[in-house]
């Protein structure tokens, strides 16, 4: 395993004191381990309806080594995968790049304001005019998306 890979599989205390909370939500009786049952009520309680073919297939590709039960180190391996996942602030640069028809580096406040109303969960008009107001628009309603972007992952 290069220093690369071993940095990415590596939580910080905060994460997994995160991991671990999570790992005791399923974790229903408290042994240390996520049986079937356990995965098939939680997700139950979480508004999903999955059959029992659904929860074995799941199971399946959570149990790591086969022993039936889903260990809290089997769980922190899949938390590490889900935490890569988290888009980077490159990511999100590149997502604001398909508004800017001509590649000049800034949208439209209004173009912006679209696209946080479209969104599958959508924002308050309070909570857009608070984002908004965070992009500092120019004089002509145009918003530095980098800038913008850097200033709400480090915010």
């Amino acid at each position: 395993m290069t220093e690369e890979e071993k940095k990415k599989t590596e939580l910080t205390p905060q994460q997994i004191k995160e991991a671990k909370d999570a790992f005791d939500i399923f974790d229903r009786n408290s042994d240390g381990k996520i049986s079937e049952n356990e995965l098939a009520t939680v997700m139950r309680s979480l508004g999903q309806n999955p059959s029992q073919k659904e929860v074995k297939e799941l199971m399946s590709t959570l149990d790591l080594d086969n022993s039936g039960e889903i260990s809290f180190e089997e769980f922190c391996r899949l938390w590490c995968a889900q935490l890569d996942e988290v888009e980077t602030e490159d990511d999100i640069v590149d997502a604001f790049r398909v508004f800017d028809k001509d590649s000049h580096g800034k949208i439209q406040a209004t173009e912006l304001i679209s696209v946080l109303k479209g969104l599958g969960d959508p924002m308050t008009q309070e909570d857009i005019d608070d984002m908004i107001a965070q992009a500092h628009p120019d004089k002509d309603g145009l918003i530095d998306y980098a800038e913008f972007v850097h200033r709400i992952m480090n915010s």
